[in-house]
């Protein structure tokens, strides 16, 4: 292993476990209303922490061929990418609504644990056979896409949270666009940047996706003197009685 791949798996380390500590301080004295999202945020954190752990240990990759494969990576995205996910679909609805709209929540959770783990599947591969699996996992990543920007989209533009939420898929939408890039360029596809880079790249990457995903999603809501809930059931409540 490079010394500075495994410098950048230290830096991923250190980053998540400061990140999860930051989103659990402010979580202490967060409004009951708003702690589910405190919650999932510095579960992201956690999860990434404990792989990127492995990671720098050696205990989260195996030798495949003449590389070193990051299964941890893995184990990472496919719980913490749907994590991420239903935190953006509860600032686009409101919790009671979100309970109504389990069909799209479970199409959106669904596809990208396909990609996730199709994505897996691609990287276990030595031959050309990856690039037929990193196919399938673009096109799950696709009708991830389509689902936040048509269907959640729609459903967010019908509630208070709809700048938000577009500010937020936006911005999970341009870092999560930039892994199958990297994946191609890794030594996973093409290996036109070495592994230290990769390293790099993917630390930036998961840092600005969890961490700063969830600082982003926390500033929002801690600007509202109310509660996103309760503004909702105010607003039709105040419409019900007109």
């Amino acid at each position: 292993m490079e010394s500075y791949e495994n410098l950048w798996l230290w830096v991923g380390v250190i980053g998540m476990a400061v990140g999860a500590s930051v989103i659990f301080l402010l979580g202490l004295n967060a409004h009951p209303a708003r702690k589910h999202h405190y919650t999932l945020a510095f579960i992201v954190s956690l999860i990434a922490t404990a792989n990127y752990l492995a990671m720098a240990l050696g205990q989260g990759s195996v030798a495949l061929g003449s590389r070193i494969f990051y299964f941890a990576r893995y184990t990472d995205w496919v719980f913490t990418t749907p994590l991420l996910l239903v935190g953006l679909a509860l600032i686009a609805l409101p919790t009671f609504v979100a309970r109504e709209r389990l069909n799209l929540l479970f199409g959106l959770v669904a596809a990208d644990v396909f990609m996730i783990v199709t994505g897996f599947v691609a990287a276990l591969q030595v031959d050309a056979s990856k690039y037929i699996w990193y196919t399938l996992s673009s096109g799950a990543f696709i009708a991830v896409l389509v689902m936040l920007w048509n269907q959640l989209r729609e459903e967010a533009d019908r509630f208070p949270h709809a700048a938000q939420y577009r500010t937020l898929a936006g911005m999970l939408t341009a870092l999560w666009v930039a892994y199958p890039i990297v994946w191609l360029l890794a030594p996973t596809g093409f290996s036109a940047i070495s592994p230290s880079v990769t390293a790099f790249i993917y630390v930036v990457l998961d840092l600005t996706a969890k961490v700063g995903f969830g600082l982003v999603q926390i500033f929002y809501l801690r600007k509202e003197s109310v509660p996103f809930d309760e503004q909702v059931r105010e607003r039709e409540t105040a419409t019900s009685i007109r």
